[in-house]
């Protein structure tokens, strides 16, 4: 019965990959139109394997009063907006999937698989990650010596 116990919790860690993912968000208040937030996913503390950054602006800093009211043409356009101030395209976008949604602010979110996405690219966001040395701890204080606030 032990052997049997001890093969299951074997095989539970080897199906598992052994590792535990870590967690961390940091946000970044940028003004009182703009603010980011960063959640990163490592494995065990080495490098980071995905991304998602949260960028949130208000309707101010877009001059729209009611941003619920934009028709689909517009919101198609403030996405493209949106895109090429990041120097981003819709074409160059391996790894990475973005949405945007509007209501009362513009949410606009990017998924990234460090992976698969361009390291160019990403240092095109500000994502240096080419470092060999890109550990979760050392780019969350990076952040932190860069005013972001960290959990």
């Amino acid at each position: 019965m032990n052997k049997k116990l001890v093969l299951l919790l074997f095989t539970i860690l080897l199906l598992s990959g052994c590792g535990k993912k870590q967690v961390r968000k940091c946000s970044l208040n940028q003004d009182q139109y703009m603010s980011q937030e960063i959640e990163f996913i490592a494995k065990d503390n080495n490098n980071i394997d995905q991304l998602k950054i949260r960028i949130i602006f208000a309707k101010e800093l877009i001059d729209a009063n009611e941003l619920n009211e934009l028709t689909d043409e517009q919101k198609q356009s403030l996405e493209e907006s949106i895109l090429d101030n990041m120097d981003l395209s819709k074409d160059n976008m391996e790894g990475i999937n973005f949405s945007v949604d509007i209501n009362d602010t513009v949410d606009f979110v990017l998924d990234i698989d460090v992976d698969k996405a361009d390291p160019t690219l990403l240092k095109t966001l500000g994502l240096d990650l080419s470092d060999k040395d890109t550990s979760l701890d050392k780019v969350i204080s990076s952040l932190k010596e860069n005013g972001a606030t960290c959990e």
